[in-house]
């Protein structure tokens, strides 16, 4: 009986879904498994106004003093996707209504604040939802998300990412106070980079990525890559990393600052540097940049993995795979190194290779 449900579900027939999930609560309406089953077969049958009458019948079942203490948090999250769903259907007050009577049988109370918090929004009730937002920040001031609820909390959110000289104004305010009380979030240095123009966005890039390259983020181009959709910040971000890898060339210092770097400063320089000319179409000037970091320190294996991207960029497959396959022979227990190797081969098309198929083998043995 357990199979028809899933079986259902996976083929998308979800009226089927529907039904075999009503028969099995027939069976069995003492499972609390079957309740939720029914309900959230009604919700992706897009009728998410019966999954809360199901939910509402099942709770209609329980003693007044449910749950007890070992089933308190899987009855919690029975609760919070109740009021998602009334949350769904636009029913905000019965929403409100039903945090506010079941919150002391709600245990995940960093759930609750951030679905209260969204109830409120939506409300209009934008100064209770600020400050449940600015709580949140405060439990964990890295997530990108509080930071921008707090946003349209302020009426200073714009989907498309344009903003007034006056909103720019106000969101360096907003953030200039964030990031005194939480001087150590990494989100708090990042976001202004979306909105600010011209000088004042050289200067937040540079105090954005120079702690960074001395600590020797790989993953560091990928947060800065949405922001070459912005006009013009390409060319600024260019002249920076141009300006750091001088001065470190000359000096061994970032410029102004009369600290040393270690080493392997320059060798995150070069990275990113390589990447930004890659992302640019600038492909011979990537290599000279990526061959260079290669030859500062060769056992770094994030450097070949990108140079091997560079080379597909450019259309050179055969040499991409050839790439490819040294870095997943520096670790051949990263799944992720041995995925691309395979990935770029069959791009490149050579059957001819003889570990291609051993390549396929270890990845199908995780």
């Amino acid at each position: 009986m357990w199979e028809p449900p899933s079986l259902g579900a996976q083929m998308r027939d979800l009226s089927g879904f529907v039904e075999t999930r009503q028969q099995l609560l027939s069976l069995k309406p003492n499972h609390r498994m079957n309740w939720i089953g029914f309900a959230v077969a009604h919700h992706l049958n897009s009728n998410s106004s019966k999954a809360v009458e199901v939910l509402e019948a099942y709770e209609g079942t329980l003693e007044d003093d449910y749950p007890p203490e070992n089933e308190r948090y899987e009855h919690n999250e029975m609760l919070l996707y109740k009021i998602s769903l009334f949350e769904e259907c636009g029913m905000l007050d019965r929403a409100l209504e039903e945090m506010q009577k079941k919150e002391s049988k709600i245990v995940d109370k960093l759930s609750f604040k951030e679905q209260m918090a969204s109830v409120l929004f939506k409300l209009g009730r934008f100064d209770e939802s600020e400050s449940i937002y600015r709580s949140l920040l405060f439990m964990n001031p890295d997530n990108y998300k509080y930071f921008i609820a707090v946003q349209k909390c302020l009426g200073l959110y714009s989907d498309n990412g344009q903003y007034s000289a006056a909103d720019v104004e106000r969101l360096s305010a907003l953030y200039n106070s964030l990031k005194e009380k939480y001087a150590w979030s990494s989100a708090v240095k990042r976001i202004p980079l979306d909105f600010l123009e011209g000088e004042k966005f050289q200067e937040a890039a540079d105090n954005y990525v120079r702690p960074l390259l001395t600590k020797g983020v790989p993953s560091l181009f990928s947060d800065l890559s949405p922001l070459y959709e912005h006009p013009g910040k390409a060319n600024i971000l260019e002249q920076l990393f141009l300006k750091l890898e001088d001065s470190i060339r000359d000096s061994g210092c970032f410029p102004g600052c009369p600290q040393k770097e270690p080493p392997s400063t320059l060798l995150w320089t070069l990275f990113l540097i390589s990447q930004h000319y890659d992302r640019r179409g600038q492909y011979d000037i990537a290599l000279n940049k990526i061959d260079e970091a290669i030859s500062h320190t060769p056992t770094v294996i994030d450097l070949y993995s990108v140079k091997g991207k560079i080379l597909q960029h450019a259309g050179n497959f055969t040499a991409a795979a050839a790439l490819a396959d040294e870095a997943r022979s520096m670790d051949l227990a990263d799944r992720y190194l041995n995925s691309e190797c395979v990935m770029q081969m069959l791009q490149a098309d050579q059957e001819g290779w003889p570990c291609r198929e051993d390549c396929c083998l270890v990845y199908k043995r995780w």
